[in-house]
């Protein structure tokens, strides 16, 4: 749905007044099926926010409340604010075993705006 909408990272294209009356509809979109999917389907494992999600102090929608307001047990995975699962780094969804890696970064980033330990080799 991101793509159809002009969204990236929770955040909408556009300028000006246009922009910000899009993110405001949007976030209430996204804010309320957020709260559809924790009141309506049961106990709830995972939530996972794929690619990620802004912050909401930067416009995005503001879905963690939501989630531990009504699926507290649930895991919660990603955006700016919280990541307590970690991408096993394969599309298929397989790790090798024994999978004792850890990531102690909130996010990665890319290129030279990543940790510089992460790109530092290449």
């Amino acid at each position: 749905m991101e793509f159809i909408l002009g969204v990236h990272d929770f955040k909408v294209n556009g300028e000006g007044s246009f922009k910000e009356n899009r993110q405001k509809w949007y976030n209430k979109m996204v804010e309320g099926m957020v709260k559809e999917i924790c009141t309506n389907y049961g106990e709830l494992f995972e939530i996972w926010f794929d690619g990620g999600a802004d912050h909401p102090d930067n416009g995005a929608p503001d879905v963690l409340p939501i989630v531990r307001q009504y699926q507290p047990n649930c895991l919660f995975y990603h955006n700016g604010q919280l990541a307590e699962a970690r991408w096993g780094g394969s599309e298929s969804g397989t790790v090798s075993y024994p999978c004792w890696a850890t990531f102690p970064y909130k996010s990665t980033g890319t290129g030279e705006t990543a940790q510089k330990n992460i790109y530092a080799n290449n």
